[in-house]
């Protein structure tokens, strides 16, 4: 939550600093393709981003798109037609399907969310009314953040699981009082979709979402399509294929597949009051309530709104996503990454949306970037400075346990007390610190900590344990030791 509130504050100044006037636009119909590939190519090597995939639209049609890099360990070269992961990208084609199911009179976006769900028992606010449709999709219903990232982490989540495991669960707010981004508001609309329709949430946005807006290359919930690309994450500071875990339940939070061609419809659709082809997907109406900021943290229904701009991220395990639309001057601009990196865009800003932004402010005016817009932020060397403390806990604790397997042949003990102050700041405290603060900082268990972080993650984990369980020894060991050694002989 926190690198999603720096980096919308830092897209407000953006706005703010560099606001694109109508002739400006209009003047940049025509794309200077060249300057757009040269600034990609800039980010994915800063970045260390193995493929990305981008689509550049103007109103109604397509002005640009490409691929560059590669999908995967064969060198499968990114295409428009690649489909990648959209993270968190995905509400805003939930909320579509929603609003969709509202216009058509099947439920209405004031309904209570039991009234669809009528098996939730969770325990709303004496204070307020019920958790309603509309405060799932305008993430004010009350539920944490922490439940949404928890669950990331077990791939076998099914809808009904997931409702089952809100029993008993006491809503931090009340209902649509405060914002509180969090994966179970959507993981919860897409069952509403599920329930309404007649059809499951996969069925209904593949014929009502991706077969209307021609989306070809895009999908729901099957990690194993071969057309999907690789994802790619750091692992001690080495780029590596890793597997991403799709749970079913959080398919409408955050696990739908698109191509950047097949994003540009949808985007184009967005900025044309539901138009797409000549084809309506959604009234204008329902188009402007998506758009519209309903609480005080800027957000409609699937959607970020600062400004003239709506904007969404996304971020699984291994890819990173983003689609950015100026409603004024009809420009707008998709960007998919097959890389993440939880840890460093947690210290150093979330830089992959900064090189989107960077992206769309060029794409606006022709390719070119405004006078004084500043350069990408480096990447710094927390992960080489963390990569080596870990090494050096591994040799310490291989050293001590060498040193007190020595002791115990030569006998040597040292008083209880003077160990237990000897140890406890390293063994004890350090460890414990570790444990509790890294999932405190993300927001999120360990087990989502290690999807999001592998290698230096587990390492973290397994050393902070291993020196808990080395410390406990030593002090059980010793005093038992110690005790046999003053023990009068018999």
């Amino acid at each position: 939550m926190r690198r999603l509130l720096a980096w919308l504050l830092a897209a407000m100044i953006a706005v703010s600093l560099f606001p694109v006037g109508a002739n400006a636009a209009e003047a940049s119909a025509e794309l200077d393709t060249a300057k757009i590939d040269a600034l990609v190519r800039e980010g994915m090597e800063k970045y260390r981003i193995p493929g990305m995939a981008i689509g550049v639209v103007h109103r109604d049609r397509m002005v640009y798109v490409q691929g560059y890099g590669i999908a995967d360990d064969g060198k499968r070269p990114v295409t428009p037609a690649t489909p990648f992961l959209l993270g968190s990208v995905s509400k805003s084609l939930t909320a579509l399907a929603i609003v969709q199911l509202a216009e058509q009179g099947r439920l209405g976006l004031d309904d209570p969310v039991r009234q669809h769900l009528p098996e939730l028992r969770w325990k709303e606010s004496e204070a307020g009314g019920p958790v309603t449709v509309r405060h799932l999709l305008n993430q004010t219903g009350g539920l944490s953040t922490y439940t949404g990232r928890a669950w990331i982490a077990d791939g076998d989540l099914a809808p009904a699981e997931a409702i089952r495991r809100l029993d008993g669960v006491k809503l931090k707010e009340t209902a649509g009082a405060v914002f509180r981004y969090s994966n179970v508001n959507y993981a919860l609309l897409g069952e509403i979709v599920t329930r309404v329709s007649g059809i499951s949430y996969e069925e209904y946005v593949a014929g009502s979402i991706f077969q209307p807006l021609e989306m070809r290359n895009s999908f729901a919930g099957n990690s194993d399509d071969e057309r999907l690309a690789a994802g790619y994450q750091s692992v001690f500071g080495q780029l590596r294929e890793t597997k991403h875990l799709i749970a079913p339940a959080l398919v409408p939070a955050g696990y739908l597949a698109a191509s950047a061609e097949d994003m540009t419809h949808y985007l184009i659709a967005q900025l044309n009051e539901g138009q797409y082809g000549g084809q309506a997907i959604v009234t204008p109406t329902g188009t402007r309530a998506m758009h519209k900021p309903e609480v005080g943290f800027s957000y409609g229904l699937g959607w970020f709104s600062f400004g003239n701009r709506i904007w969404h991220g996304g971020d699984a395990e291994n890819f990173h996503s983003d689609v950015i639309a100026d409603l004024d001057s009809g420009w707008g601009i998709v960007v998919l990454m097959n890389t993440n990196d939880a840890l460093l865009t947690t210290v150093y800003g979330h830089a992959y949306g900064e090189l989107s932004m960077r992206l769309m402010e060029a794409a606006v005016r022709g390719g070119t970037l405004p006078p004084g817009y500043p350069p990408l932020t480096p990447f710094g060397s927390i992960e080489a400075v963390l990569g080596a403390v870990c090494v050096l806990a591994a040799v310490w604790i291989s050293v001590d346990v060498i040193r007190m397997i020595v002791r115990r042949r030569r006998r040597q003990f040292p008083g209880y007390r003077h160990l237990l102050t000897a140890i406890a700041p390293f063994y004890f405290v350090l460890p414990l610190m570790i444990l509790i603060a890294v999932p405190r900082a993300a927001g999120a268990p360990w087990g989502t900590v290690l999807r999001f972080s592998p290698g230096l993650g587990h390492a973290m984990l397994v050393l902070s344990a291993a020196l808990l369980a080395l410390g406990a020894f030593k002090l059980c060991g010793f005093k038992a030791e110690s005790r046999t050694s003053r023990a009068p002989p018999k």
